[in-house]
């Protein structure tokens, strides 16, 4: 593996792409790679409006963007929503080397090396979870941390008993549906491991190993439970 597309290199990406299995694609290419949170849309006005609510490291659009344009709605991400979050162009045309915001399609290894350049941080942290997340959306608000931790442990919980009895009944389409609705869970805590695996299971389960990535998942969700309980009686949050 050369080392410009390593684990750690990249953190939170968000694509818009109209094409379903262009994203699919960019995801094998990344998650082969990388250790990456991946969060797509078809649309340009759902990119803007997930990103009110949420940070992206960084940002890839289609040439063809719709119903915003790519200048319209780079400009929106720097002067309404006054996020600096480096911008990609993804293209089927053949970039020329100046063209260092121009991503190639179709998405190769090759083809996103230029992610790499951006040099985003990524700090390793011996902790399971973060709660800087939930502390920038609530400025701070530790009632709403500990309320949306309650309901995170709760509905995980929940959620990962439903996926144990999917995988039994090799329901593919329920375990996708499943891991769709508990990723959020985990970005939310900044997880970037357990985000990685419920996109395995939503975009392309593997039959032969989806009862071990749910393990797995339900291994990960126990640590941050075991560090929550710890962290909350120790008075550290």
């Amino acid at each position: 593996m050369d080392d410009n597309l390593k684990k750690d290199n990249l953190k939170s990406i968000l694509i818009v792409e109209s094409i379903e299995d262009e994203v699919k694609q960019f995801i094998d290419v990344v998650q082969s790679n990388c250790d990456a949170i991946i969060t797509s849309f078809t649309s340009s006005i759902e990119a803007v409006l997930w990103l009110q609510t949420n940070y992206a490291d960084v940002v890839i659009l289609e040439e063809q963007l719709q119903p915003m344009g790519v200048i319209e709605t780079t400009e929106f991400i720097k002067n309404e929503l006054h996020q600096n979050i480096p911008v990609f162009i993804s293209t089927r045309q053949n970039p020329a080397p100046e063209d260092k915001n121009l991503l190639q399609k179709p998405f190769t290894y090759d083809s996103l090396q230029k992610l790499c350049r951006v040099n985003i941080e990524c700090k390793t942290e011996a902790s399971n979870y973060s709660l800087q997340y939930l502390k920038e959306v609530s400025d701070g608000n530790m009632d709403f941390v500990i309320s949306s931790i309650e309901i995170f442990q709760t509905s995980v919980t929940e959620q990962i008993t439903k996926l144990e009895s999917a995988s039994e009944n090799k329901d593919y389409k329920q375990i996708g549906e499943i891991a769709h609705h508990i990723k959020p869970s985990f970005e939310m805590l900044l997880n970037h491991e357990a985000a990685a695996i419920c996109n395995k299971l939503i975009y392309k389960p593997d039959p032969e190993q989806v009862s071990s990535q749910i393990e797995e998942l339900k291994g990960i969700f126990g640590k941050i439970k075991k560090e929550l309980e710890t962290d909350f009686s120790q008075n550290n949050m």
